[in-house]
């Protein structure tokens, strides 16, 4: 019983992914902004291969063995975040370059492909849990990388991005917060 409970909210949950929160102008805060004051002070936390580079962008040209982190410490970033009072950690488990932190089967430009194998969302997310603060993640919607971004069809990208934020979702357990950056070289309707 408990099993197909759980199977019907996951595909309850998989089912709305591609559908945006609609937020309507007001004068107080909605549910949404709600819980965002309630979760409070959050740290972003910005790693990954141009950490390697000395980059603040790049575009995806850079070599994977390229991220090469020799004391990666993910629990050490959380438990620093929760000792100067952090409530939840954001994690850019993917920033303009295409960079995976996580072993994405839909991308060969991850950690799995690197010299450092370990998954970075999942030792933050873990970290997170054990010293109780909340996991959110950031994902760029500009892949400089990925192929299919520059289709004449957004669709095919579109379907790329879902396809990534189903791993993230389902991974990782609860994920608090979803921030979307770099889409703003197409149209809102372009997103799907």
């Amino acid at each position: 019983m408990n099993k197909t409970l759980f199977f019907i909210a996951l595909c309850l949950g998989l089912a709305t992914l591609g559908q945006a929160q609609v937020q309507q102008p007001g004068n107080k805060p909605n549910q949404a902004q709600k819980e965002m004051i309630k979760r409070g002070y959050g740290m972003f936390m910005h790693f990954g291969v141009n950490t390697f580079t000395d980059m603040e962008w790049s575009d995806g040209s850079i070599p994977v063995e390229k991220y090469n982190p020799t004391q990666l410490d993910p629990d050490q970033w959380v438990r620093t975040a929760r000792d100067a009072g952090f409530r939840y950690v954001l994690l850019i488990t993917k920033h303009h370059d295409g960079f995976c932190l996580w072993d994405s089967k839909y991308t060969d430009y991850d950690v799995a492909a690197s010299p450092v194998k370990t998954d970075v969302v999942k030792a933050v997310s873990d970290a997170c849990k054990k010293y109780g603060l909340d996991f959110a993640i950031y994902y760029s919607l500009w892949d400089r990388k990925e192929p299919s971004y520059k289709d004449k069809d957004p669709q095919k990208y579109i379907d790329y991005m879902k396809n990534q934020l189903t791993e993230l979702f389902t991974k990782y357990g609860n994920i608090s917060e979803l921030w979307l950056d770099g889409g703003w070289d197409r149209q809102p309707d372009n997103w799907g």
